[in-house]
């Protein structure tokens, strides 16, 4: 087989500040980093240039942010421009909890020196059922910190189900990409756990 074949480009997943400063001038400045990237070989995707699409068709900050997160999970690498971003620091843990690196601009051109192509993920039967079982045994969003969630849960709340799955959605809401859902999720449980301790104190 060509070796060519089993290769491509290197996605990289480009975080920079948006909502503080110039709008604009922010999304020019991630563009301007993408054109570098393009030029250099890499295939970069930059999630400001919702930023217009948004002007036409608006939604909700969290709805972009969760569409972003699967980009991002998509991406080999990070790059982070410079800059306070509370939506880029969550993009950034989410990267690093599934152990794709990032990598920041103050490094000067490091970005440069990282693989301009990568192996593709061929569906091989081995590696398909190791990441099966990984995600199913220890998936990368219950894992992220230093003890892993379901430790926890055990360790708080063994004997209460209900709020065992307040703390499992609440812990896993900026790791799975699917903030608001699993607040959502979070919410019903917990009113259900109220709701259970207010009719026993009633009784």
């Amino acid at each position: 087989m060509n070796r060519l074949s089993t290769l491509r480009k290197t996605r990289v997943y480009i975080i920079s500040p948006y909502t503080r400063g110039n709008k604009e001038k922010n999304v020019k400045r991630s563009m301007a980093a993408a054109d570098v990237l393009i030029r250099n070989g890499f295939a970069p995707y930059c999630p400001l240039l919702n930023h217009y699409q948004d002007l036409a068709f608006p939604q909700n900050y969290e709805v972009w942010l969760e569409l972003d997160f699967e980009w991002l999970l998509a991406c080999d690498v990070v790059y982070r421009l410079a800059g306070k971003s509370p939506g880029g620091d969550r993009e950034e843990a989410l990267a690093r909890a599934n152990c794709i690196p990032v990598i920041y601009d103050t490094e000067g051109d490091n970005i440069l020196k990282f693989p301009v192509r990568v192996e593709r993920k061929l569906n091989f039967k081995k590696d398909k059922a190791d990441v099966i079982k990984d995600n199913v045994d220890h998936p990368a969003h219950y894992t992220f910190g230093k003890y892993e969630v379901i430790d926890v849960l055990e360790d708080w709340f063994e004997k209460n189900p209900l709020l065992w799955q307040t703390g499992k959605y609440i812990a896993r809401a900026e790791h799975k990409g699917k903030y608001i859902e699993d607040l959502k999720k979070a919410r019903v449980y917990l009113s259900r756990a109220i709701d259970r301790a207010l009719e026993k104190e009633n009784k």
